[in-house]
């Protein structure tokens, strides 16, 4: 059973303080001139007020004012000013790695490195120009699996399906044309190797790019098509070079300047190929493109984008925290106090209980969200590298700490859930159920429901796997009440549904059987009951059985005896007349064995030729005999046979068919004295020409000459 998990969320404080858009940061530095503009606007209205009273009314009109509120609350205005600007910035610290599913279509880029692709009709050349291209395919194949495979007089795989775009570009980076050792061309071994590379499967978003001048030396591109194409996999072609061709430049051992020659010496013009690509293209429903600015996107854009996607793989992505509410709160915050507190004066203890009810509002978003900072940064690396247990026991000491926070809660649940430790893992994923964050809610309860199914599993009691599978049930219903389209939901959840069907069944089959048990022991205790009160009864009828059995024993003795008298007075007659009808067996056996043809021995030693005739006309009246017998409804006598014989003295036929042999074989060696060819002469002499005409065929296939192999 295979049950598909939600993505797991992993709480990180390991990146440090940054910014959104940090260029907010700069606006800063306006606070200095603002604050210098009230310190100015301060110190001009002493001025005035100096200018317009005297002292004494001073006193007695703006005694009230207190100077120590007014620059408070200059001090609140611009931090709000300052929070504001923060919040623009768009600070964030730590991060969230979650494991998401990406959606793609399989990809494999196949570059001939034959040394004709260093032809330069394409600038710079075929090979320089196919890298390029498959870069910027490459940069447009987002969330798509892609491989590269590089091929000439063989192909090899150069990077298998991966979604690690770095590694591929660093593998077509390294192609040149000493990649692959083998000289030529083999188009049919590239498409054939993408076959196996992309698996089997039905799959409709499989896509194979290749690029080639279409110049084949070996191989069948246009068979290994029609196999690419009953496996689902369709070929975009594009084709480097021209028509007319182009020489192909080389450096020899001596360092100069060369083209590559044929067998002859001649300059090898290499030529491109579109007819033959178009072909392979076409057989699986892509097409050609010739090479140029925009094949790249041509492909991606009218080709693979057409093609169906599907789940490539899982990616682990790390995405920032983003911790913008903290200063717009404070933001609110400082207003609310810039607008409760006046300019007039206050006693002292007031100056302190507003200090401290200032310092506790302003902390007080910062206290709450502690638990999200305490996140077990050493328990994200643990579990990272797979260490799930020592994971598990980082982020239990921190929430025995008092980090409670569900974020931590959530991880804990993951690192026991790999541990293998359900029960825990469903415990931790209950507690961040309480999360505030609708994404870690909705995949704390998918998960505690996988981990109920889990626990279910490895439960001994058959109730307590239903009791696990239906709570497992619930919960997947209630991920499915807000995402009704959940596909691995649905899934899990029809698992379930089959799990508990299968388990309530077994439960009935178990109830059925224990009843039929309980009712076969009462019957068997009722048939005990019945035995032990009928024994005496059945001990007095044996007695009476063992007095009649005794009373035949002895009738059948006497009888007996009686038997054996007849039989001895009754054996003399049998022996004689069985010694009598032995005898007339024997006569009519003679007879038939004085029969068959007769032996050279009894014609004076006659030729061969001569014993046969007369061996031919005996069977021949023996089937006549048969047919008549048949005809006249008389069954036809079986022939004895040589198991039917007893071992000892040859009998007069047997002793023939030897002779018959011996003389066959002085026969065979008069006739060779004769001058006439043996049986056994013919065959060795037919023996002998047929070895001369092998050894003649295999001494022409030695002096055979290899053709030149096409290397370029």
């Amino acid at each position: 059973m295979i049950l598909s998990m939600k993505p797991i969320l992993l709480i990180s404080l390991d990146d440090g303080l940054s910014f959104g858009h940090s260029a907010w940061l700069w606006a800063l530095f306006l606070l200095l001139p603002l604050l210098w503009l009230f310190i100015d606007a301060g110190s001009r209205r002493e001025t005035l007020l100096s200018r317009i009273l005297a002292p004494r009314l001073q006193q007695q009109l703006a005694g009230q004012v207190s100077g120590l509120m007014r620059n408070l609350r200059i001090a609140l205005l611009l931090s709000a000013i300052a929070f504001s600007f923060l919040a623009l910035a768009q600070p964030r610290l730590g991060s969230i790695e979650q494991q998401v599913k990406s959606k793609g279509r399989d990809v494999i880029i196949a570059i001939d490195t034959s040394r004709s692709m260093l032809s330069t009709d394409t600038a710079p050349t075929r090979l320089g120009r196919a890298k390029l291209i498959s870069q910027d395919l490459l940069n447009l194949l987002k969330g798509d699996r892609v491989g590269l495979i590089a091929f000439a007089g063989t192909s090899f795989l150069q990077a298998p399906l991966t979604l690690d775009k770095g590694a591929v570009l660093t593998s077509i980076t390294d192609l040149d044309s000493n990649t692959i050792p083998k000289g030529g061309t083999d188009i049919a071994s590239a498409i054939r190797l993408s076959i196996a590379a992309f698996g089997k499967g039905e799959t409709m978003s499989r896509a194979l790019v290749l690029m080639t001048d279409g110049e084949e030396l070996n191989g069948d591109s246009l068979e290994a098509a029609k196999e690419a194409q009953a496996s689902s996999v369709r070929i975009y072609t594009i084709g480097f070079g021209s028509p007319e061709g182009s020489l192909i430049p080389i450096k020899t051992e001596e360092g100069r300047n060369d083209f590559v020659r044929d067998e002859s010496g001649r300059s090898v013009n290499s030529k491109l190929d579109a007819s033959r690509l178009t072909q392979i293209a076409k057989e699986t429903g892509g097409f050609y493109l010739p090479y140029g600015q925009d094949d790249a996107a041509v492909i991606y854009e009218k080709g693979i984008v057409s093609m169906e996607e599907e789940e490539t793989g899982v990616m682990s992505a790390r995405k920032p925290i983003e911790r913008y509410a903290w200063p717009l709160g404070a933001v609110l915050l400082v207003l609310t106090l810039w607008s409760v507190l006046g300019e007039g004066k206050i006693r002292w203890w007031g100056k302190r209980m507003v200090s401290s009810l200032f310092w506790a509002m302003l902390l007080f978003p910062l206290d709450g969200s502690q638990g999200s900072l305490k996140a077990a940064t050493s328990g994200i690396k643990e579990y990272q590298s797979g260490d799930y247990e020592a994971a598990l026991k980082d982020f239990e000491h921190r929430i025995e700490s008092g980090a409670n926070a569900s974020e931590i809660r959530f991880d804990a649940g993951a690192a026991a859930y790999k541990a293998g430790d359900y029960k825990k893992a469903a415990d931790y994923f209950a507690g961040a159920m309480t999360s505030r964050n609708s994404k870690i809610r909705d995949a704390a309860t998918y998960n505690l429901a996988n981990s109920l199914v889990r626990s279910g599993e490895s439960a001994q009691e058959k109730e307590a796997k239903l009791s696990d599978w239906k709570n497992a049930l619930q919960h997947y219903e209630t991920v499915l009440k807000d995402h009704p389209e959940d596909k691995p939901t649905k899934e899990n959840r029809e698992i379930v549904r089959k799990l508990i069907e299968k388990l309530q069944k077994q439960q009935e089959q178990d109830k059925k059987n224990d009843k039929d048990q309980k009712d076969k022991n009462k019957d068997q205790d009722k048939s005990k009951s019945d035995q032990s009160q009928g024994g005496g009864g059945g001990q007095k009828d044996s007695k009476d059985k063992g007095k009649d059995q005794q009373k035949n024993d002895q009738s059948q003795g006497e009888n007996g005896k009686d038997q054996d008298k007849d039989k001895g007075e009754n054996k003399p007659q049998d022996s004689k007349q069985g010694q009598s009808d032995q005898k007339k067996d024997q006569g009519n056996q003679g007879q038939q064995q004085a029969s068959p043809t007769p032996t050279p021995d009894q014609g004076g030693g006659g030729s061969q030729e001569k014993s046969e005739s007369p061996q031919q006309g005996s069977q021949s009246q023996s089937e006549k005999q048969q047919q008549a017998d048949q005809q006249a409804g008389h069954g036809v006598q079986p022939t004895p046979t040589p198991s039917d014989k007893k071992q000892g003295n040859l009998t007069g036929g047997q002793q023939g068919e030897k002779k018959e042999g011996q003389q066959a074989e002085v026969a065979e060696s008069d006739d060779g004295k004769d001058g006439k060819m043996s049986p056994n002469q013919a065959r060795s002499l037919l023996r002998s020409v047929q070895d001369e005409e092998a050894h003649q065929l295999n001494n022409q296939q030695n002096r055979a000459v290899e053709q030149p192999l096409r290397d370029w």
